[in-house]
């Protein structure tokens, strides 16, 4: 009796082991790492790697990329301001100039000072996930990658069949806050898709000292489109422009007669180009221009 009845429970447990991991493979699908030269699945990449997808954005309460940033886990942001200005991200540890920003896989960091990497020339609107690859990339990326690496990739840059979208959104606040995006996709005869989306985000600030508020006024417009003349072939291009004008007082001098605005204009334009050979082998080429000044 003793043994018919172990042999029964263990029949039972193998049967609910067995459709737990039917079930577990039917929900969890697989995620597709852009940051690395070679896309992967995040369960084979062997890194240690964070991505928040555009469906998880709305769980987070925040009004620019680099706030969104700040509130994931090891992620150090230093900055200067609120609102994109001045901001530095750091990642275990390094320094500002080791932790690399891409945006679609290429480089956003100015090769110059090292600074402006969350100067992102896109929308919130324009993002499909964001991958915080934790570790040392230096050996694939340069040593701007010592501490790892955060890449921004959007929907019109993944291969994907995006949906159509039409988002708009407006936010007030204190000291005159006003942040306005509007976001337009379109899909045509799942051969091409275009986004057109633009952003302005500006307050008075507040009073610092007298006569003296923490103004900033931010614009962001991008364009992008992507095409897909066979299965095997796929052409993505964005033009971007992003302006940031903020109040600067005090961030380079004590001087009391400081009274120093900044203003940064980026732009951007991209390219890639996808053929894939076959099912183990693709050609990518990959494009990108930024003037920042």
């Amino acid at each position: 009796m003793n043994k018919l009845l172990i042999t029964i429970l263990s029949f039972l447990i193998i049967t609910i082991q067995t459709h737990a991991q039917e079930t577990l493979n039917n929900i969890l699908d697989p995620i597709t790492i852009y940051g690395h030269l070679l896309q992967a699945n995040k369960e084979q990449s062997g890194k240690n790697i964070t991505v928040i997808t555009a469906s998880e954005l709305d769980n987070y309460m925040f009004n620019s990329i680099d706030e969104l940033l700040k509130l994931i886990p090891s992620i150090e942001l230093q900055s200067r301001g609120g609102f994109s200005n001045q901001s530095d991200i750091v990642l275990r540890g390094s320094t500002f100039n080791q932790t690399l920003v891409l945006l679609d896989g290429m480089r956003v960091n100015d090769p110059l000072t090292g600074h402006f990497s969350m100067y992102i020339p896109i929308t919130i609107s324009d993002i499909h996930q964001i991958e915080i690859i934790r570790g040392g990339g230096s050996s694939m990326y340069g040593p701007d990658a010592v501490g790892g690496i955060v890449n921004i990739v959007t929907k019109s840059f993944n291969n994907l069949q995006n949906k159509e979208e039409v988002a708009i959104s407006a936010k007030v606040g204190q000291n005159y806050f006003l942040s306005n995006e509007i976001f337009i996709s379109k899909r045509t005869k799942n051969k091409s898709y275009s986004t057109i989306s633009s952003n302005i985000t500006k307050s008075d600030g507040q009073e610092l000292y007298d006569d003296t508020f923490s103004f900033f006024d931010n614009k962001t417009m991008s364009i992008s489109h992507h095409y897909n003349p066979s299965d095997d072939l796929a052409v993505s291009l964005r033009a971007s422009y992003a302006k940031r004008y903020f109040n600067s007082k005090y961030y380079y001098t004590r001087s009391p007669y400081d009274d120093s605005n900044e203003l940064i204009k980026k732009l951007w334009t991209q390219a890639k180009i996808d053929y894939k050979i076959n099912s183990n082998s693709n050609i990518d080429f990959n494009y990108s221009y930024q003037s920042c000044q």
